[in-house]
């Protein structure tokens, strides 16, 4: 009973993306394949990777830092688990910065932590400074100034993630030459009329998946965000863990 709970929750994740992508039609994936994912900080504890590698995720995006020093206790763990288990994984920092100054510092912060591995993910930026703090001109400049400076540290162009309304209301269009992952928990990712393709959606932040205790984020990824080229064939999603505890 168990194998056959799991091929109908893998087929009812299957038929539920391939509907919200005719959904979508107008604001859809970068490039296909696209294949599942998670993306995991300090909050999910130990996660045993090699059981997340089974249950049929492809790529893992890891928080490495915030701020100007701050290092996820569990950034090394996750990116060493992530790589034995042979998953495609990359970094995310989430920024704080509120000036440009303050922007290049974390910028360097971040691709200092990040160099010392062999990423196939894109670096991927968090901007979480809401509007009370910074208005939009304020937030276009520190944004643009981080994501200038992670790419000319690391030579490679980075990731901006944000939620659908961020993308659509704060972010300006001359940032649309960074892909975009963005989190929309809808059946369908809303269409900001500034990027006309996702490169990334997080699109349930209550998962369950093999490997984690608790809630994880879950995500379908492209080969826009992988620096290493295409992916391979489409995957369906992960199985969940149905009765195992």
């Amino acid at each position: 009973m168990k194998r056959w709970k799991r091929m109908l929750a893998v087929f009812a994740a299957t038929l539920l993306f391939l509907c919200a992508q005719g959904a979508h039609a107008e604001f859809g994936p970068a490039a296909l394949p696209t294949q599942p994912g998670i993306d995991v900080s300090q909050w999910q504890g130990e996660i045993d990777f090699a059981r997340v590698k089974e249950a049929g995720v492809w790529g893992v995006y890891i928080r490495s830092s915030l701020g100007e020093s701050y290092r996820d206790p569990y950034f090394e763990r996750n990116a060493e688990g992530a790589r034995g288990a042979g998953l495609e994984y990359g970094f995310y920092h989430f920024l704080t910065a509120t000036t440009v100054e303050e922007a290049d510092v974390q910028a360097a912060f971040f691709a200092r932590e990040i160099s010392r591995y062999r990423y196939t993910l894109r670096p991927a930026m968090d901007f979480g400074v809401s509007d009370r703090v910074l208005n939009d001109d304020e937030f276009n400049r520190v944004a643009a100034a981080f994501l200038s400076r992670v790419e000319q540290l690391t030579g490679v162009k980075p990731v901006i993630y944000s939620d659908a309304y961020g993308a659509r209301a704060r972010y300006f269009r001359n940032l649309a030459q960074y892909p975009l992952w963005v989190a929309d928990y809808a059946e369908s990712v809303e269409p900001n009329g500034k990027w006309t393709v996702w490169a990334g959606w997080q699109y349930a932040d209550d998962g369950r998946v093999c490997g984690v205790e608790g809630n994880v984020d879950l995500d379908w990824f492209t080969d826009a965000l992988r620096v290493g080229g295409a992916v391979p064939e489409p995957s369906p999603s992960p199985a969940p863990c149905v009765g195992e505890e």
